[in-house]
C-alpha cells in the first residue's frame, strides 16, 4: 500500500511509548523468531559532526553555529534562529526515538531520563548557551516535549514563564516538506503584545528565545492534510525545580499506570442484565437497502462509567497519530487504544455482549478491536466499511462528548451503499451516553464537530467478530502489523546508520515517498469526484451481490479467514522480519488448535513485541 514508509516513521514514535510500562517479568518471556542486529557504533568519521559522542562530550566544533536571524524584545530579550542544528544522522534518529506518554494527544512528554547523557541534549544545550549567552554548566532541562499543529487549531498567546527566573525555550522542527503556502509560522509578541519576528518551520531549523516572551505557534494552512511536528526543551537554571519536575512526572506515570489496569474493572456496570433489558432501551432500528441493519440505544450505561471513561482517555489514553494518507482509510487521526483482555474482563462488556446478542440472535461475539475515536473540527473524515464483505461483523458504538447539542453537528453517517448516489440510511445524533451498534460492513463515516466547538469528540468503539478464535487471530494480525513496521524502520536504520551515502539514500527515499503522496492525493481526487472516469459504483454494486451470497453461504469462521496476506515491506529486504512473519502467522494456521493454545500464542506475540521494541529503544538511545 502506498505511502507506507511514510505511515510507520510517523506512527512509530507514538507505538514506542508502550516500553514506559516495561517490567522485570518481561524479560521471562522466551522471544520467539525476533529479529537481531548487531549493535551500532558511531564510528570516527562522524567525530567532526554533532550527531558523535565521546563519552560524555560534544566536539568543540559543535557549539558553532551561524545565526540565520536575532530579534529583540523592546526591553532586550532575544529571540534566535539556527538552521541545520544536528547532523542529518541524529535527526533521523531522534525522529524515530520517543520514550514519551503524554496528557493530551497533541502534546507528548518524553521522558528526560533517556537524554541526559544524550549528544541531542549536548547540542541543544550548547546551542542554548551559546545563544542566550549563558554558561552552559547552569541550564537544566525539566521538560522535553513532541507536539503535533493540525489544521484549524485554535493556539492561544504562550509564555512558558513569567520572567521571575530565568528560563530559555527551544523548538526543534520535524517536517521535511514544507511550502510557503502551509503557513504554520512562529510568531513572537512584545510585552504590548505586537509582533516584533516570525519564521517559518523549517526541517531541522531550531528557535531560542527567553521563555517569558509571548509566542504563538501558527496552524498548518486548510491545505496541509498532515500534521506540523516539532520538539520543545524547556532549561531552567532552577536545579529545584528540575528536580521537582521529575517528581511530577513519576507520580503522573504511577497514576496513569494504575488509571490503564482500573478502567473497565471498576465501573459500576449497567442495569442491563438480560437481553429483555437491552429491548427496553432500544430507541430507533434502521434496515438499509442492502438488508444490512443498525439499532440505537439509550440508557444502556451508567453515567457515572462514561463520565470516567471520557476523563480517562485525554488524561491517560494510550493515543496513535495516524496521518497517513490512505485510499481505504477513515482518517481518523487520533486513536487511543485499549487491550482487549483489559475490557472483556470489566464491566461495559458483560452489556456489550447482551446487546450484540440481541441484535444477532447469537452470543458469541468477541472484540477484536477496543479503542476511542476522538474527532476536532477540522478533521475530515471519509466514507468507509469496518469489514470485508466476507467477513461478519458488528461495530459498537458509544458517545463520550457530554452536553451535546444539535448545532454542534458530529453526527455518525450511515448509507445505504459505498457509492457516489447512495443517500443516508439515517444520521445519528452523538448525545452523550447513547449506544450504536450496526453491521460493520454498513458505509459510515463520523461527521466532524462545528467549528464554534472548540473541544474534540469522543467515541468508544469495540468492533466484533463472530467469535473469539476469529477475534484473537484478526487482532494478533493486526498488532503484527504495528510489530512489522518498527522491525523494518528500526533494522533499517541501523543497518545502514555507517553507510558513508546514509545521507543520500535516506533524501531519495523521502523524494520516492513525495512521488507516492502525490499520487495518492491524484486517486483520492478521482475516486471521490462523482464526474470521474471510473466510478466505483460498479464495483460497490458487486460487492452488494457477493453480500447477499455471504448471507447464504457463510456459515463457518473458516470463511472469513485469510492468511495468505501480501507484506507491508520488501520481504527480500530484511529476511530476518521475514523469518519473524512467517511464524506468527503459523501460528494461527492450524484451526484445530484450542482456544486457550490460541490465547497463549497471542500474549505470547504480544510480549515478544514488547521485548524487541525495548531492545531497539536501547540501541536508538546510543544514537541520540
Amino acid at each position: 500500500m502506498m505511502a507506507n514508509y511514510t505511515h510507520f516513521l510517523q506512527t512509530l514514535t507514538v507505538i514506542i511509548c508502550m516500553l514506559c510500562s516495561l517490567s522485570k517479568q518481561d524479560s521471562m518471556y522466551t522471544e520467539r523468531f525476533l529479529p537481531t542486529f548487531d549493535p551500532v557504533v558511531v564510528v570516527n568519521d562522524h567525530l567532526s559532526s554533532c550527531s558523535a559522542k565521546n563519552g560524555k562530550e560534544v566536539p568543540s566544533s559543535c557549539q558553532q553555529w551561524t545565526t540565520l536571524k536575532s530579534s529583540q524584545t523592546m526591553d532586550g530579550r532575544l529571540v534566535k534562529i539556527v538552521d541545520d542544528v544536528l547532523d542529518f544522522r541524529l535527526m533521523t534518529s531522534l525522529q524515530e526515538f520517543n520514550s514519551g506518554d503524554g496528557p493530551s494527544p497533541w502534546s507528548t512528554s518524553l521522558d528526560p531520563g533517556p537524554f541526559e547523557n544524550s549528544a541531542v541534549l549536548s547540542v541543544l544545550r550548547g546551542l542554548v548557551s551559546s545563544a542566550m549567552d549563558v554558561d552552559e554548566t547552569v541550564l537544566k532541562p525539566f521538560s522535553i516535549s513532541m507536539h503535533v499543529f493540525r489544521r484549524g487549531d485554535h493556539v492561544a498567546l504562550t509564555r512558558d514563564n513569567t520572567g521571575v527566573e530565568k528560563e530559555y525555550s527551544l523548538i526543534l522542527y520535524f517536517n521535511q516538506y514544507w511550502r510557503k503556502n502551509d503557513y504554520g509560522e512562529l510568531l513572537f509578541y512584545d510585552d504590548n503584545n505586537d509582533t516584533f519576528t516570525a519564521l517559518s518551520p523549517k526541517y531541522n531549523r531550531a528557535v531560542v528565545w527567553d521563555s517569558s516572551i509571548g509566542y504563538i505557534m501558527k496552524p498548518p494552512s486548510m491545505d496541509f492534510k498532515q500534521g506540523m511536528m516539532c520538539l520543545r526543551v524547556r532549561f531552567t537554571t532552577n536545579a529545584t525545580k528540575e528536580s521537582k519536575a521529575r517528581q511530577r512526572r513519576e507520580l503522573h506515570f504511577e497514576e496513569k499506570m494504575k488509571a490503564r489496569e482500573t478502567l473497565f474493572t471498576e465501573m459500576k456496570g449497567s442495569e442491563v442484565k438480560t437481553v429483555e433489558d437491552v429491548a427496553n432501551c432500544v430507541t430507533k432500528n434502521y434496515t438499509t437497502s442492502q438488508g444490512k441493519r443498525l439499532y440505537i440505544f439509550d440508557g444502556l450505561f451508567n453515567a457515572d462509567d462514561l463520565m470516567k471513561l471520557r476523563e480517562f482517555v485525554p488524561k491517560h489514553g494510550k493515543f496513535y497519530f495516524d496521518d497517513s494518507l490512505d485510499l481505504d482509510s477513515d482518517n481518523v487521526q487520533w486513536i487511543a487504544g485499549f487491550p482487549i483482555d483489559s475490557y472483556v474482563q470489566g464491566k461495559m462488556w458483560t452489556a456489550t455482549q447482551k446487546v450484540a446478542e440481541f441484535v444477532s440472535g447469537t452470543d458469541q461475539w468477541y472484540p477484536y478491536d477496543v479503542s476511542c475515536n476522538l474527532l476536532r473540527t477540522y478533521d475530515h473524515t471519509r466514507i468507509h466499511e469496518d469489514c470485508e464483505v466476507r467477513e461478519k461483523e458488528w461495530t459498537f458504538l458509544v458517545y463520550l462528548t457530554d452536553d451535546w447539542s444539535e448545532d454542534k453537528y458530529g453526527e455518525t453517517t450511515f448509507l445505504h451503499f459505498h457509492g457516489h448516489d447512495s443517500e443516508p440510511v439515517i444520521s445519528v445524533l452523538p448525545r452523550f451516553g447513547r449506544v450504536v451498534i450496526f453491521e460493520g460492513i454498513i458505509p459510515h463515516s463520523a461527521r466532524p464537530p462545528s467549528p464554534t466547538y472548540r473541544d474534540s469528540r469522543l467515541t468508544f468503539v469495540a468492533k466484533l467478530s463472530i467469535n473469539e478464535w476469529v477475534a484473537r487471530v484478526k487482532s494478533l494480525k493486526t498488532e503484527f502489523g504495528h510489530e512489522e513496521g518498527i522491525h523494518q524502520l528500526c533494522l533499517g536504520h541501523f543497518k545502514s546508520y555507517n553507510d558513508k551515502h546514509y545521507e543520500d539514500h535516506y533524501k531519495e527515499r523521502l523524494l520516492e515517498n513525495a512521488q507516492e503522496l502525490r499520487e495518492l492525493n491524484q486517486a483520492l481526487n478521482k475516486r471521490f469526484r462523482p464526474d470521474a472516469e471510473h466510478s466505483d459504483d460498479d464495483d460497490d454494486n458487486d460487492d452488494d451481490d457477493d453480500d447477499r451470497d455471504d448471507d447464504d453461504d457463510q456459515e463457518e469462521d473458516e470463511e472469513q479467514m485469510e492468511y495468505d496476506e501480501p507484506s507491508s515491506f520488501d520481504d527480500e529486504m530484511l529476511l530476518e522480519v521475514k523469518r519473524r512473519r512467517d511464524y506468527v502467522y503459523g501460528l494461527f494456521a492450524d484451526r484445530s488448535q484450542s482456544i486457550e493454545t490460541l490465547r497463549k500464542h497471542y500474549n505470547q506475540c504480544l510480549m515478544d513485541a514488547r521485548i524487541a521494541r525495548h531492545k531497539y529503544v536501547e540501541q536508538m538511545e546510543k544514537l541520540i
